[in-house]
């Protein structure tokens, strides 16, 4: 997101909502399969509700922390939200929560690369 400006055609901002959406469809199966694997076949369903509950609930407060940083990004520099018209501090606000969450990403990268079978250990040289 930070590399839309002004005068960025709508096209671009689709393109990357598509792309986005296309990476959620990549990942998101991966990551419940990882979460779920160590879990007796008896407790799945309990595990994919808690599993969906804790995503839904995740994005409910990531929403509303998202919301509460962009007013305060757009005070910062002197703008508001209620004003009909964008301006260069309006996006530079947006763009800044933008690089936040994409560092939120990152470490929830790394959360979900470090889900994986641990039966599955790699062969010592002690064979």
């Amino acid at each position: 997101m930070p590399l839309i400006a002004l005068g960025t055609p709508i096209w671009l901002l689709v393109a990357l909502a598509i792309l986005g959406r296309i990476g959620l469809g990549f990942i998101l199966p991966s990551l419940n399969l990882g979460s779920m694997r160590q879990l007796d076949a008896s407790l799945i369903a309990q595990g994919s509700s808690a599993i969906n509950f804790l995503r839904m609930l995740g994005g409910a407060a990531g929403v509303s922390l998202c919301g509460i940083v962009l007013e305060w990004r757009l005070a910062v520099h002197g703008d508001s939200l209620a004003n009909a018209v964008s301006s260069p501090a309006r996006l530079a606000a947006f763009n800044e929560v933008f690089l936040m969450l994409a560092g939120l990403c990152a470490l929830a990268l790394i959360a979900a690369w470090r889900v994986r079978d641990r039966s599955q250990a790699p062969a010592t040289g002690s064979e």
